[in-house]
This record gives C-alpha cells, sequence and structure tokens, in this order.
C-alpha cells in the first residue's frame, strides 16, 4: 500500500516548488501550489529501478526497446480502454516539448491555433514561440462546473483554424470532458479538417465514477487527425525525470514528427528501467490510490474534480 500519509521535506533538494519561493512569491511562508508536482513519494517500485541502475554505475547512451513500447501500449489498452500499437509511440523529454515539436511539424507560422481557455499555461508559449496566432475558444461556466462553447468553436474552425491543442482532462478546470461532448468535437474537426494536439497527461488521475476516454479512440477518422500525448510523470510524480511520450497513428505524421525530434538534436531514446512491465506500467495500484487521496481531500475542502 502506497503511503499518502508521511510529510516529506523537500527543501535543500533543488526543488523548482519549494526551493523557489523567494524568488517567486517574496519569501517562505507560502505553501506551492501552482504546479503539478506531488509531495508523495512516487512508487517503491520506481525507487528500486533507480538504484538498481545507478548501482550498475555506466550511464552511457541508451535504447528504447520493444518490450518498453509494448509495456506502454498495454497500459493504454488496459487503463482506458484504447487498444494501440507499440509502433505508433514517439517519446521525447516531456509533453510540453512535443507540443512545440508537432507545432512546427505541422503548422506554418501565421496560422491560427485554437486553445480553451483558461488553460495551462504554456500552451500560450507552445502556439506563440513559433510565430503562430493563439484563438481562443474560453470555456463556459455553468452552475460551478466549466462545459465548452460548440458554437463559438465551429465559428473558429469556420474562421480558418486548422489545428486545435486540447486539454482532456482540462488542466485548470478539472473537466473529465463526457463521450458526447468529446463526439461534438471530433465531428467538428472532421467537418473542417482540424488537426487534433490532445494533451491527455492528467489521464490517469480521475475521480472515482469519472472515466478518461482519448479522442482519437473514437473513431478511424479521429484517430488518424489526432496526435495523442501522455507521460508517467503525473500518475508516478516522475516529472524530473524527463519522460513522455507521443501516440501517432498515422505512419507518415509520425515520419515527420521524428524528422522534427531529430533536426532539434535529440533522439526519441531513453532509459526505459523505469517502465518495466512487472514493476511500473504493470501497476495500477498507485494511480487508483493517488486519485481516490486527492478526491478525498477535494470533498474535504468543498471542491470536485471530475
Amino acid at each position: 500500500m502506497h503511503n499518502f500519509e508521511t510529510v516529506h521535506d523537500r527543501r535543500k533538494t533543488r526543488s523548482v516548488k519549494w526551493d523557489n519561493l523567494t524568488a517567486l512569491y517574496g519569501g517562505e511562508d507560502v505553501l506551492p501550489m501552482w504546479v503539478a508536482d506531488m509531495d508523495f513519494q512516487s512508487p517503491r517500485a520506481v525507487i528500486d529501478a533507480l538504484k538498481n541502475r545507478a548501482e550498475h554505475g555506466i550511464y552511457g547512451y541508451t535504447i528504447t526497446d520493444a518490450s518498453i513500447s509494448k509495456t506502454v501500449s498495454n497500459w493504454v489498452e488496459k487503463r482506458h480502454g484504447w487498444r494501440i500499437k507499440p509502433s505508433w509511440l514517439l517519446y521525447s523529454p516531456g509533453v510540453v516539448t512535443s507540443l512545440h515539436m508537432a507545432i512546427q511539424t505541422f503548422t506554418e507560422p501565421g496560422e491560427q491555433v485554437v486553445i480553451q481557455t483558461p488553460v495551462y499555461a504554456p500552451f500560450y508559449n507552445v502556439v506563440t514561440a513559433h510565430d503562430r496566432k493563439i484563438v481562443e475558444n474560453p470555456l463556459l461556466e455553468e452552475n460551478g462546473t466549466y462545459q465548452m462553447d460548440f458554437e463559438h468553436l465551429e465559428s473558429c474552425f469556420r474562421e480558418g483554424a486548422k489545428t486545435m491543442i486540447l486539454c482532456n482532462p482540462h488542466n485548470p478546470v478539472g473537466r473529465v470532458w463526457t463521450k458526447e461532448e468529446l463526439e461534438r468535437l471530433a465531428n467538428l474537426c472532421q467537418t473542417y479538417d482540424v488537426l487534433l494536439l490532445s494533451d491527455e497527461i492528467h489521464a490517469d488521475l480521475i475521480h472515482e465514477g469519472y472515466q478518461h476516454i482519448p479522442i482519437a479512440s473514437l473513431s478511424e477518422d479521429v484517430s488518424k487527425r489526432t496526435i495523442t500525448f501522455l507521460s508517467p510523470s503525473k500518475t508516478f510524480n516522475l516529472a524530473g525525470l524527463q519522460v513522455s511520450y507521443s501516440i501517432v497513428k498515422q505512419d507518415d505524421m509520425r515520419q515527420q514528427l521524428q524528422e522534427t525530434f531529430s533536426k532539434q538534436g535529440f533522439h526519441a531514446e531513453y532509459d526505459g528501467s523505469l517502465c518495466n512491465g512487472s514493476r511500473l506500467y504493470g501497476r495500477r495500484g498507485m494511480a487508483g490510490r493517488s486519485a481516490g487521496h486527492i478526491g478525498n481531500q477535494s470533498e474535504a475542502d468543498g471542491r470536485s474534480i471530475g
């Protein structure tokens, strides 16, 4: 059983969350809640894997072998009901890194990219850093929850936006988009031939009674026009280890994205010791229990996510 009750002092560990308080807020008497970086320890399997790898004593170049991609694809199917092929996977240091690469690969300077505000702040830079234009499709707050404004979204597509960054589940409003909502969005993307870049990094942290649905799993057409971005970093508190993966079904799109990765000087390879199927991605324990623990705390504070 994972321990969610022990308080760990993370100060003086070069933590961006805890060792940057004075620089960010002008003092130390602050609870930093601005970043999705949990104060729970990672699973024992991760700690043991890192220890075992470190004890080898040689830290040369690594590869991502077939067992890693098979393990990841098994997790996606078992956790989210989406059967993917290991060959659809690309690896990178992070989801934001991959979003930058995708914008460079599949859009041109001056083109419009839709984001649904309020949204994860780095989405803005993902678009503007490459001289693309942000088109905001603000979410609507109704009865204490947020909904998509589909009429406004259709007008964005009608006026020329051909790319959209979807946040599913949505950060920061906490919505787990329903199948009906995602199908309506997918139909609009099909009608107006829109590319979907779907950030699904929080997919594993879902409250009981809700189900994450990868938008690319809805149909063949949606899967062909979607790139899905995921990572174990939020689920298992591994953000500092710099690893994520992209799911790209279309061979030509995957090749184009891989070429952009290479042009930026990095190769989509990493040490897969943390993704040993029997040690990390083969287990659902921490993912489910951390979501439940967060859910209990949210209810106690009068907040909800779902």
